[in-house]
């Protein structure tokens, strides 16, 4: 994935309103919530919301937002295992042979 994820949350839109994030439409919750995510490329952005009535009336607002075009992300998994296996005398102290003698 290049660029960055961008998630907007909002709660209490009053009934009959609509949200727009980045000029798409989205849905609200019969509690009045929203959320919305974009995966936006690196560099500079304005991220504008409007809550709007039918009259296409409410508010309008913006934030700006800088997404670095180049960072390094690293993941490293590693396993090491070291066992050691000594015994002695007759193999019933030691245990079961499953029939090995």
């Amino acid at each position: 994935m290049s660029g960055g994820a961008v998630t907007v949350y909002g709660e209490n839109v009053p009934e009959h309103h609509q949200v727009f994030v980045l000029g798409q439409r989205v849905p609200v919750s019969a509690n009045g919530d929203f959320v919305a995510k974009e995966i936006l490329p690196g560099g500079d952005h304005q991220i504008h919301v409007q809550v709007l009535d039918h009259y296409q009336q409410g508010i309008d607002f913006s934030r700006s937002l800088h997404i670095p075009k180049d960072e390094l992300f690293y993941v490293a998994l590693g396993e090491l295992t070291i066992g050691s296996t000594a015994g002695s005398g007759p193999s019933s102290f030691v245990g079961e042979t499953d029939g090995l003698d």
